[in-house]
């Protein structure tokens, strides 16, 4: 249970505030996947001196996250501290009319205001650096540089769009991590080197705007936890010594960054340190669209799936062959910049290599996994998709009814117990105008096994080729005036926003979900500086805003990598 202080709340038309208002600032220092399980442990090993001095002169709370736990709609709803049903983000895609084909998601597609928006129109200068789906960037009252997932690099990443050329002849556009380098240690090579780019970055960014309001994520920790978790466990973790320093170097790295923020800003500021979800090991895959096949919710268009593991086969060998000869990193890049018709080809003629989704035959499916970043069982439902099978209302209701008793039968094959931890219908999970884009059943797994829509052949559980995974127990560390020591509690992720804003005095807009958390002050702070509420809309101003056309090569680019990180 979410413990949610009792609040003193204030109406004002128009936003005017009955009480002084102070410049405080606010710093927000996102940790993309962060656990304390990870901090905790590099913070008592010494490699991160910055972050213990934060969390021994504040306070902490496991911060609850979105369900899904995942990028997109954990940060979006961090930030305008409204649920996915309200913002319309539950996954890195939008999916198009036909229920197959997708696009990648992007800042345009919210239509409600984030709370760096609404500090900018109290007169408030922002700086927000690298906060996901943020592509392309919208005009702020400060700057603004886009985060993960970014279409293509150039001025569409952000505001002003001159500065992308200001920072482009800087140096200070660092490319994703993994993108350059498949070896274990060049991996984490390239990830402290983008982490220092990222430095350099805001050192050039936060001397130039010096922002009241600043948000940064280092989405860097994610991408490590994912291959490396053994390693980012513990120090002493893990069997390559060489890798082993190399992880430490990052969290030394990533340490230096936050002690840099703390000096920049200075003990008048409010820092908040936050996660979009947790992290933990993972032990097994578990390829669920495999499993609806086998119980008859899920039928396969059997030409297109030979088809398509002849082609990995193939593709597998050569993979193989190439790397013993050392060539696999030249080979990938003629491949990326020679034969790019060949993918434009394969979607044209339906040759897919890519999601299970495109495998379906969708006319004789009840229900499949269109993602594994929506967490989640779409229903095929008629009207829904030009090829939906199943009638809304009785039937619709009996396919769930159905589908939710076979997945509580399911069992852990190593302990016994039930695999599914959590399942729930959307709609218990999430209300407004967007929740039916949503999955219509939502699942969890006990800790450490994945959910798995790609596979559609072979066991039903198999070891996973990524070492850790999401968790909804991510982090809060809240330190500064006023911030009370040492307490310790439960909060949601929505509570972020309407925290941070009462932090800068700026009223709440009434129609934010999350709660202030009054908790984390001192008494007399509270009491004087009682929470404000507004009737401040959360639509976003100006209309629909527009969006980044982005090229079918650079929206396939960017699925390929989320490929990688197991997203897509």
């Amino acid at each position: 249970m979410i413990s949610r202080p009792t609040q003193t709340i204030l109406f004002h038309e128009n936003g005017v505030a009955a009480m002084r208002r102070t410049n405080r600032k606010v710093c927000i220092i996102g940790l993309d996947g962060a656990t304390f399980r990870v901090l905790d442990a590099w913070v008592a090993s010494g490699h991160m001196p910055h972050l213990g001095a934060l969390i021994a002169r504040g306070s902490r709370a496991d911060l609850i996250s979105t369900i899904p736990p995942f990028t997109g709609p954990a940060w979006t709803s961090m930030t305008t501290g409204v649920n996915p049903g309200l913002h319309g983000v539950f996954d890195f895609v939008k999916w198009n009319a036909d229920g197959i084909t997708s696009r990648i998601v992007q800042s345009g597609d919210i239509p409600v205001v984030r709370f760096w928006d609404l500090a900018g129109e109290q007169g408030r200068t922002v700086g927000v650096y690298k906060v996901p789906i943020t592509f392309p960037a919208c005009a702020v009252n400060g700057f603004m540089v886009t985060g993960w997932p970014t279409l293509r690099h150039g001025n569409a990443m952000t505001h002003p769009p001159v500065l992308y050329w200001d920072l482009a002849k800087r140096d200070l556009c660092p490319l994703e991590p993994w993108t350059q380098e498949h070896s274990a240690r060049g991996f984490v090579r390239n990830i402290i080197h983008s982490h220092r780019c990222h430095e350099e970055a805001l050192t050039y960014l936060l001397q130039r705007y010096t922002p009241d309001f600043f948000m940064g994520v280092f989405s860097e920790l994610d991408f490590l936890q994912h291959r490396f978790w053994p390693y980012c466990e513990r120090e002493d973790s893990g069997k390559d010594r060489a890798l082993r320093s190399l992880v430490a170097e990052y969290f030394r790295s990533l340490d230096h960054t936050i002690g840099y923020l703390m000096g920049f800003f200075g003990e008048e500021t409010t820092f908040y340190v936050v996660s979009d979800h947790g992290f933990g090991p993972a032990d097994k895959c578990f390829p669920l669209n495999n499993y609806l096949a086998r119980r008859g919710f899920l039928a396969l268009d059997m030409s297109r799936l030979w088809l398509t593991l002849a082609r990995r086969n193939l593709t597998a060998a050569a993979q193989s062959v190439l790397g013993r000869l050392g060539l696999l990193s030249l080979a990938q890049r003629l491949v990326e910049r020679r034969l790019a018709w060949l993918r434009g080809a394969e979607n044209r003629f339906g040759l897919i290599t890519g999601p299970s989704a495109q495998l379906v035959d969708w006319p004789r499916t009840l229900a499949c996994v269109r993602s594994l970043s929506a967490n989640g069982i779409c229903v095929n439902v008629r009207g829904k998709s030009p090829h939906g099978r199943v009638s809304p209302g009785k039937e619709y209701e009996r396919v769930v009814r159905d589908l939710k008793r076979s997945l509580l039968e399911l069992k852990d094959p190593i302990s016994g117990g039930r695999l599914v931890t959590y399942i729930s219908r959307r709609d218990e999970v999430h209300h407004g105008p967007f929740v039916a884009e949503a999955p219509d059943l939502y699942v969890i797994l006990r800790h450490g096994a994945v959910m798995s829509e790609t596979s559609l052949g072979g066991p039903l559980f198999a070891n996973y080729y990524l070492k850790g995974t999401h968790r909804r127990e991510g982090v809060l560390i809240a330190c500064g005036p006023h911030v009370k020591k040492g307490v310790r509690f439960d909060a949601d992720i929505l509570d972020v926003a309407p925290t941070a804003l009462y932090t800068m005095g700026i009223p709440v807009p009434q129609a934010m979900e999350g709660k202030v958390l009054s908790l984390l002050f001192e008494q007399d702070f509270v009491a004087g500086h009682p929470v404000e509420r507004s009737r401040h809309p959360l639509d976003r101003p100006g209309g629909e805003p527009q969006r980044f056309v982005a090229d079918e090569r650079d929206d396939e680019n960017t699925k390929a990598k989320l490929r990688r990180l197991g997203y897509l």
